[in-house]
C-alpha cells in the first residue's frame, strides 16, 4: 500500500480521536517520545544496538517501520511526488487556516 505518514498518529477510537476539533491521539508519544514504536521495540539496529526513530516516524530515512496508527493510506494511482505535499505541512497549515483562524 502506498501511505503518507503521520506526524500525530491517529488510532481513531480514543476519546480524543473522536472529538471533532481535536487530533492529538492518547496513543501518541510526543510529549515523551520513547523512539520506538508503541509496543517499545526497534526494529532496526547497527552493531548490535537498537536505532531509534525520531517522533514514531523517521521520515528522513531511506526505510522505516512505524505503527500503523502513523500512516495514512493513500489511492495507488496517486503520484508520490505530488501527494507528499500532503502530509504534515499541509494538514498543519490548512489546520490552522480553515479550524483555528476561521
Amino acid at each position: 500500500d502506498k501511505v503518507i505518514p503521520l506526524f500525530s498518529p491517529q488510532c481513531g477510537e480514543c476519546r480524543i480521536c473522536k472529538h471533532p476539533e481535536s487530533n492529538y491521539c492518547s496513543q501518541s508519544d510526543l510529549l515523551m517520545p520513547r523512539g520506538t514504536l508503541r509496543e517499545g521495540t526497534s526494529r532496526f539496529s547497527c552493531k548490535g544496538k537498537p536505532i531509534h526513530n525520531f517522533i514514531s516516524t523517521s521520515t528522513f530515512s531511506q526505510y522505516t517501520v512505524v505503527d500503523d496508527i502513523a500512516v495514512a493510506k493513500i489511492d495507488g494511482a496517486s503520484p508520490l511526488d505530488k501527494v507528499c505535499l500532503i502530509g504534515c505541512g499541509f494538514s498543519t497549515g490548512y489546520g490552522s487556516a480553515v479550524k483555528v483562524a476561521k
